[in-house]
């Protein structure tokens, strides 16, 4: 979902710029592009949301992960970790 996906990139965005301590849902939500009330409609206060991209973010960790070893089966470990 594309809205989802602007949120999650633009809580990134505001904790790389601003920092942990201006991380706020109206400043995520200015920064997505949508409205407060948007951003409650996914996520209903300021820690579900920071879950949600911890969550994402080791997903994604993971499967990559998942992927070099895949597609290095049965290689040495110095392959894989290359």
């Amino acid at each position: 979902m594309a809205t989802v996906e602007a949120i999650y990139d633009a809580t990134i965005q505001v904790l790389l710029k601003n920092g942990a301590d201006q991380l706020t849902t109206v400043n995520v939500a200015r920064r997505a592009g949508v409205s407060v009330g948007t951003l409650y409609q996914y996520f209903p206060n300021k820690q579900a949301l920071l879950f949600a991209v911890l969550e994402r973010h080791m997903l994604r960790a993971a499967k990559a992960v998942e992927d070099v070893c895949a597609a290095n089966h049965f290689e040495p470990l110095e392959v894989m970790v290359n």
